[in-house]
Formats: C-alpha cells, sequence, structure tokens
C-alpha cells in the first residue's frame, strides 16, 4: 500500500470486477460489502486506474469516520477530484505519478498533452486532436504517437485514441497553468467546428431533402468529404459512434459562449435520432441547440441576419425537441416548447419553416384535440402551397386526411395502409 511505503507504478485500467477485487485486496472486503454500489461507483470514477484505486483504499483504510459513499460524493466533482486523490500528509498522488511523465515530453507532445485536457471527449481521432491543437493531422499524429509511447495516451482498436479521465484531469490541471486564459475557449471553438462539419456531411449523406436552417454552405464549401470516398465510413454509424463526443462538445459550446457553432451542431446532429430514437440524448441535444440560438438571437453585438438565422433556428429546434418530449410521456412539456415555436416561427418569413412548425403542431393535437388538428392541417397544407413545396404539400394532405378521418370517428383498417402511414410519419420527423 501508499503508506507502506512502496513506489507506486502506473498500470493499464483495470475493468469493474478487478477494480473492486483491488480495493477489497487494500481495504477489506468487508468495506466492499457493506456498500457494493459505492464501491462500484468509485471504480467507476478512478477509471479502474490502480494508483488511483490504491489512494482510494488507502484513504478509507487509515479514515474510520470515511465512508465508501462519503468519498464517491467527495469524487463526483471533477474540479476536486485530484485533490480527493492526494493522500494526506504524502506526496503519493496521481499527479505526482504522471509528473514525471509529463516533464520528460518534448515541447510538441507536452503542449498536445496539456491542450487534449480541454477536449470534453476522452476519446477522439487524430482530427479532433489536429482541431484542438491547431496542426495538420499529420503532425497530430505524430504527436499522439509520442505521447502514447510515454503511456499518457491509449490507442483503440478502431484507430481512435483514449485519454484517461484522471489523466485528462492532469493534462488540463497543466493547461489551466501553462497556456494562455483565453486558449480554452479557442479551442473549444476550433474542435465543435471540426464536429460541425463532419456532423453537417453525414447529415447530408443519409438525406439530402430535409428542412435545415443554418447555411452552412461557406462552411463544407472546402471540406473533404468522408463519407462520399468509396471505402469511406458509413454516416450513421459515424454518427453513432461519436456520439457521446458531440454531446460532451455541445455543452462546453453553449457553456463557452460559442453559440453560432452550438445551435447548427445540434441542427445537423438529429439527423442521428431520426434513425436511432435515443430520446434522452435527443433532447439533451435539442435543448442545447435551442437555449444556444436563443442566446445568439438575443446578444446585442449579434449581426441583424445572423440574430434571425438563430431565431429561426430556435423554431425549428423547439418544433423537433417535441418529437422526444412527446414520446418520452411529458406532454406539457412538449406543448410549450411547440407554442414557443410557433411565435418564432410566424415572425420569420420562411414559409417551410412556418409549415413545418404547424405539421409538429399538428401531430402533437393529432392526440388531444383533432379539430384544431385539422385548421393546423390546412393551415400547413397553406403554407406549402404558398412555397411552392410539392413534397410537403402532400405530405400535409396526407396528414389532413389522416386526422379528418379520425375526427369523425374513422379508423383506417387496411393494415398494409396503417404500417405504410406510421413509416411515413416515422420518417417525416426531419
Amino acid at each position: 500500500m501508499a503508506v507502506d511505503g512502496a513506489d507506486l507504478i502506473a498500470l493499464k485500467p483495470l475493468d469493474r470486477e478487478g477494480g473492486l477485487t483491488l480495493l477489497a485486496d487494500h481495504c477489506g472486503q468487508d468495506t466492499v460489502t457493506a456498500d457494493p454500489a459505492a464501491a462500484a461507483r468509485l471504480v467507476e470514477l478512478c477509471g479502474g486506474l490502480p494508483v488511483a484505486l490504491r489512494i482510494v483504499a488507502t484513504r478509507l483504510l487509515t479514515d474510520d469516520s470515511l465512508t465508501p459513499a462519503d468519498l464517491a460524493g467527495e469524487l463526483e466533482d471533477e474540479a476536486d477530484r485530484l485533490d480527493g486523490l492526494l493522500l494526506p500528509g504524502s506526496t503519493h498522488s496521481v499527479s505526482a505519478v504522471l509528473g514525471p511523465s509529463y516533464r520528460l515530453l518534448p515541447p510538441g507532445p507536452a503542449r498536445m498533452f496539456r491542450l487534449l485536457g480541454w477536449v470534453p471527449a476522452g476519446l477522439f481521432d487524430a482530427g479532433v486532436a489536429a482541431a484542438a491543437a491547431g496542426v495538420d493531422t499529420r503532425t497530430a499524429r505524430r504527436l499522439l504517437r509520442e505521447l502514447a509511447s510515454a503511456s499518457l495516451l491509449e490507442t483503440e482498436r478502431d484507430g481512435r485514441y483514449r485519454l484517461h479521465d484522471l489523466v485528462r484531469l492532469y493534462a488540463r490541471e497543466r493547461a489551466v497553468e501553462e497556456e494562455r486564459a483565453a486558449e480554452e475557449t479557442a479551442l473549444l471553438d476550433r474542435v465543435a467546428t471540426h464536429y460541425l462539419v463532419l456532423v453537417a456531411l453525414a447529415d447530408r449523406a443519409l438525406r439530402k431533402d430535409r428542412l435545415r436552417i443554418a447555411d452552412l454552405s461557406a462552411l463544407l464549401a472546402g471540406a473533404a468529404d468522408p463519407f462520399a470516398a468509396v471505402a469511406g465510413p458509413s454516416a450513421l454509424s459515424w454518427l453513432d459512434a461519436e456520439c457521446a463526443a458531440v454531446l460532451a462538445v455541445l455543452p462546453a459550446a453553449v457553456r463557452h459562449g460559442l453559440h453560432a457553432v452550438a445551435w447548427p451542431l445540434a441542427e445537423a446532429f438529429t439527423a442521428l435520432f431520426l434513425h436511432h430514437r435515443y430520446l434522452g440524448a435527443w433532447k439533451e441535444s435539442l435543448e442545447l441547440g435551442a437555449e444556444a440560438a436563443a442566446a445568439l438571437a438575443a446578444a446585442p453585438d449579434t449581426p441583424g441576419d445572423t440574430a434571425a438565422d438563430a431565431t429561426a433556428g430556435e423554431a425549428r429546434l423547439r418544433s423537433l425537441l417535441s418529437r422526444p418530449l412527446t414520446d418520452l410521456g411529458e406532454h406539457d412539456r412538449a406543448r410549450t416548447e411547440l407554442e414557443r415555436a410557433v411565435t418564432l416561427a410566424e415572425s420569420t418569413d420562411r414559409l417551410l419553416l412556418r409549415a413545418s412548425v404547424q405539421e409538429f403542431l399538428g401531430r402533437y393535437l393529432d392526440r388531444s384535440d383533432p379539430p384544431r388538428a385539422v385548421e393546423t392541417y390546412r393551415y400547413c397544407l397553406d403554407l406549402n402551397r404558398r412555397a411552392g413545396d410539392r413534397r410537403g404539400e402532400a405530405l400535409a394532405a396526407l396528414f389532413l386526411g389522416c386526422s379528418r378521418i379520425e375526427d369523425r370517428g374513422s379508423r383506417i383498417e387496411d393494415r398494409g395502409s396503417r404500417i405504410a402511414h406510421r413509416r411515413l410519419i416515422k420518417g417525416q420527423v426531419g
């Protein structure tokens, strides 16, 4: 144990069972058995890192008043986690173990390591690292190889890289100490923009004709499209694999006031959820996007055209938000979001946006107020006709016809028609 004066050796992360076994070996099986949920949470918070688990075990062993639940609560906050993994009156800590490896790094890899501490996601590819450091991808790969050789970074089988949570916290600590204060926001802007380009390209690869508010034509004009390559990745598979990363980048971008990047990212990212209905993640991303769009539109220094786009974007995102809210049973909240979306959309001259929002409203009203749903679909039909959108007009007519049937108490009896109807509705969310 650390208190015995033995050197702490950096080992590969342990899985849940391995971590619990290490805790039991060092602080007693009774401690783990008394609160298995808290013990498992400690393993998770330590990321299975043996050095961290040994420190946790030592703290539990040497402080009779400290329970696993107490210690887990102390370590929940990332800002205090490294301090919590320091033995009182001792130099043994995660930072002390990582420090020598970091100090031996040449300047280039050392800076890359620091900056990776500010990347919100711990799993990333060379493109993300390049954006974070503001270097080309070839340079990023070389720097990442050096970090992996120093055991500060793990290489995954799919070619991506993983920065252990506690290592990332140490890297962030170094960045705060050694980088300019404004660099974190600049880095997040680069990383969020990198993801926006790729998510938007994936969105367009999945479906070209979906209504989009953000005009990304200039941003995408010179971008290499990996999804168009013969041996390129599947757009949907890539979105699925990067879901956790995008969900980490979005709140970080909003916190740093990067609203002009955040709301278009949330809009494009909804392409994933039209195919994989991860309702909680969909809800979270749309809430963040709507928040960003509202903040951008309300900012006094936002140019008029940008503010108008953000207002339209907020309307679009709030109307989309009604779908996961409804499916999650949050019907009152869904109605509130739709009412706000209608108000915002009607303040614009965008006929297709207004028609889309009315369509979402009609679908909500189908279950609660069929007569009003009929009127809503009629207005939606009129807006699509005025916009000259034949597809939107046809869909509005379909929804109107189905709503009128329901309003008369009739039902669609033909099973094939019902299946086709459900598939069409599901596919038209976008």
